[in-house]
């Protein structure tokens, strides 16, 4: 690629992400929460940069430089099906209806070679 990349750590429903498609970067999304990241690929306007290798996704969460090589490594939180956008790394939340869901990690460093 011959693109300028842009390493969107956070992802959230992609709204930074299509900003950074749309202006010509090459972007490496990143989201743990997996509700946050559907919402984000059923956009319409996110599929062709899908599909030209534009755009790529990844559901995971960033690990410490100390994780060694991310591989079968995990990270919980807890999610709330009626808010996508939010997701927290406390117990609580399940008290409003938050559902635990965990997710591989992977390190910065590794998200260059993507």
């Amino acid at each position: 690629w011959d693109l300028p990349l842009v390493i969107d750590v956070g992802a959230g429903l992609g709204a930074d992400a299509r900003y950074y498609l749309r202006q010509g970067f090459r972007v490496v999304a990143v989201e743990a929460n997996p509700s946050a990241l559907d919402r984000a690929l059923s956009d319409p306007g996110t599929k062709p940069y899908l599909l030209s290798g534009q755009l790529t996704v990844l559901n995971a969460a960033i690990a410490g430089p100390d994780a060694g090589n991310g591989g079968d490594a995990k990270s919980s939180f807890w999610v709330l099906a009626q808010r996508p956008e939010q997701s927290k790394a406390v117990s609580w939340i399940a008290a409003d209806g938050g559902v635990e869901v965990s997710v591989r990690t992977t390190r910065c460093a590794d998200l260059l070679r993507v």
